[in-house]
């Protein structure tokens, strides 16, 4: 009896693991493989979902709504979208979405969205407002049944200039208060030439850290306008990037709470813009972070009287509520939003390799993203049918979950200090049998995290750089490193400084051996960029594989680049976005054309397109990498990570190659 009880047990459990897994779909994202479907909330295609309001779409609805804007994605993601929430997660509590759906605007094609705006309830409708310029804002009402946002009145203003965000609140005497986000006016990016830094010679940024500050305005009635007043010093933050009224008579709030491009939240008090910035912490009275760039943020005001605050930038959407008052108010810890039917999130621009972390036979995804991130989805399938976690474990080092930014250097001035774009390559380094991390980033240095822990257990060693004579080895930011072993040799390559793919060969643990640039079977070496694109943050960016692609012994190239780079050489090729203004997959195979080698060359890059089609995953950079998983009669598959954060795979026979000369003529 014990026996049949126990098969009985272990068939449910291999069902419940069975009816979790999401089916690979070629040129589609992988899905959520968590038993109720559940993955972080998003906009499919969209680099950010900035959250500009909530409402209740009735009176008697039971549950509020969250306003989510795409500005930044593929053009069709572009737009308003509405999601409603439908409860929270059993585990952990989480507030749980619908599928969000997008809303039908006044302002037509998505180029003409306003840069700013936000819905609210008010009267127990839906309204909305968008700054359009510093004159007047436009007030628009919101249909539920028919998902439509209608122009009813311009509304004139004053004292709107430098405008960051927008929110509103129905206060008790049902006025409307309309708080404001604005710069104070200074110019952030520095004056220079096409070849200068933005630092000077002692590493300072030439230019202004603007800074700014709340307005807000008081409408009896929002058809009349009004004017904005001060509400806290014009510097009362650097880099501010949204801001929400938090009323609470009961726990005694009334203030301002502001988040900058940082992640930083700080706290205005309502009654006097002199009084000193308080500052947002979590119940053991730590500072509370949001976790990525560029964030705006929206008041849910349930029913119940709970106040919970949604924020969401270049990274998930994120929860807090609202605990009580210190010196500034105490929020609880940031809690991923959930959507129901969801895709897996890397965060934005992910960058996957595929390997068996674990060693339990199973290929796993090992993710970087743009918050300098090092995530791993769990494959509890198998290869052929994978099951990845929904909510990916974070790897740590040193105890810390790891988190690589530049800080104040960077490629594109301070105020890209927490985007640390990670691009790992999972490779063992030091020939312990276990997987190591070997990776660049945002500062474009090479450097390694050792696993020093064994295969039930990941220990990872603070990271190293790579050098050359002693000299740390430094390349194009943004580039994902191959690294394979030819002949017993460790092979590393990455990007050099001149835009060239260089190839590099291990001599110990810490340094490298130049090995010269990747040729061209002409000779020349392979570059990416085009001298259109200029410098800075348009260089770097390509993901670097040595696979063997074509199946005939030696190691080939597969490429991800963004969209201004132009291989094999700047004076033609592809994708060569400035020239040819096309949306494709920038995904690229380069044969090898040399045989099984130490010095290979490569022929012509060959572009993908997805039966039959382009597909567009976004210009920022399209990061592949071949893997086993899925069917493989007919050889790897890819995944790509793409900007909007999800993972598309894509399956061998649904891949059409097309050459320079086809892109050209078309």
């Amino acid at each position: 009896m014990k026996r049949i009880t126990s098969i009985l047990l272990l068939l449910l459990c291999l069902v419940g693991i069975l009816s979790a897994q999401a089916p690979l779909r070629s040129g589609k994202p992988l899905m959520s493989s968590d038993p109720e479907g559940l993955a972080p909330l998003g906009i499919l295609q969209a680099v950010a979902s900035l959250p500009v309001g909530a409402a209740y779409l009735s009176p008697e609805a039971v549950n509020p709504s969250l306003f989510l804007l795409a500005r930044v994605g593929t053009p069709g993601s572009r737009g308003l979208y509405v999601s409603t929430l439908s409860g929270t997660r059993k585990a952990g509590g989480e507030l749980v979405f619908e599928q969000p759906k997008k809303i039908k605007p006044y302002w037509g094609k998505p180029s003409a969205m306003p840069a700013y705006g936000c819905l609210f309830n008010y009267k127990g409708g839906v309204l909305s407002l968008w700054a359009e310029n510093k004159d007047h804002l436009t007030l628009a009402s919101y249909h539920p049944d028919t998902r439509e946002l209608s122009r009813v009145a311009s509304v004139e203003v004053e004292g709107l200039s430098g405008i960051l965000s927008l929110s509103a609140t129905e206060l008790e005497d049902g006025s409307l208060c309309v708080t404001a986000l604005c710069s104070d006016g200074s110019k952030y990016r520095a004056d220079r030439a096409k070849d200068e830094s933005w630092y000077d010679g002692a590493m300072i940024y030439k230019g202004d850290l603007s800074k700014g500050g709340i307005r807000r305005m008081i409408l009896k009635d929002p058809l009349k306008g009004g004017s904005f007043k001060e509400a806290s010093p014009a510097s009362f933050i650097i880099a501010p990037t949204g801001a929400v009224r938090l009323q609470d008579g009961f726990m005694g709030a009334d203030g301002y709470l502001v988040v900058n491009r940082f992640g930083t939240l700080g706290w205005q008090d309502a009654s006097d813009p002199a009084l000193p910035r308080g500052w947002v912490r979590n119940e053991a009275l730590d500072q509370i972070l949001y976790p990525a760039n560029g964030a705006k943020m929206v008041l849910i005001p349930f029913r119940s009287g709970e106040k919970v605050i949604v924020m969401g930038g270049e990274g998930p959407l994120v929860s807090c509520r609202f605990e009580g008052m210190g010196n500034g108010p105490i929020l609880s810890e940031p809690s991923t939003v959930l959507v129901r039917n969801g895709a897996l999130y890397t965060g934005s621009l992910g960058v996957p390799d595929v390997a068996d972390w674990d060693g339990d036979g199973v290929l796993d995804i090992i993710c970087g993203n743009s918050e300098g991130r090092l995530l791993w989805f769990r494959n509890t399938g198998s290869n052929e049918a994978p099951a990845f976690s929904s909510f990916a474990e974070p790897f740590c080092c040193d105890g810390d979950p790891v988190c690589i930014r530049p800080g104040y250097i960077g490629v594109q001035g301070p105020f890209e200090a927490i985007w640390g774009y990670l691009c790992p390559t999972v490779f063992d380094w030091n020939r312990d049998g276990l997987p190591d991390i070997v990776f660049s980033d945002a500062r474009g240095r090479l450097e390694v995290m050792l696993n020093l822990g064994d295969p039930s257990h990941t220990a990872l060693r603070k990271p190293f750089a790579l050098t050359q004579d002693g000299l740390e080895i430094k390349g194009l930011w943004r580039v994902k490193p191959a690294v394979v072993r030819i002949h017993e040799k460790v092979c590393l390559v990455n990007m050099d400084g001149d835009g060239a793919l260089h190839l590099w060969w291990k001599v110990d643990e810490t340094s490298l051996q130049d090995g010269g640039p990747l040729l061209h079977r002409d000779g020349r070496p392979i570059t990416a960029h085009s001298s259109s694109v200029g410098r800075d943050g348009n260089l770097g960016r390509v993901k670097i594989n040595l696979f063997d692609w074509d199946g005939d012994g030696d190691l080939d190239l597969i490429l991800g680049t963004p969209q201004t780079s132009c291989l094999p050489h700047p004076d033609g090729g592809i994708p060569n976005g400035p020239v040819l203004k096309q949306l494709m997959l920038q995904v690229f195979y380069l044969e090898n054309v040399a045989g099984p080698r130490e010095e290979p060359r490569f022929a012509d890059p060959v572009g993908f397109k997805v039966n039959g089609e382009d597909l567009n995953l976004g210009v920022h950079a399209n990061a592949p990498v071949p893997c086993m998983l899925g069917p493989v009669s007919s050889g790897a598959n890819l995944l790509v990570g793409c900007e909007s954060g999800r993972l598309f795979w894509i399956a061998r026979k649904d891949l059409q190659p097309f050459t320079i000369k086809e892109r050209y003529k078309k």
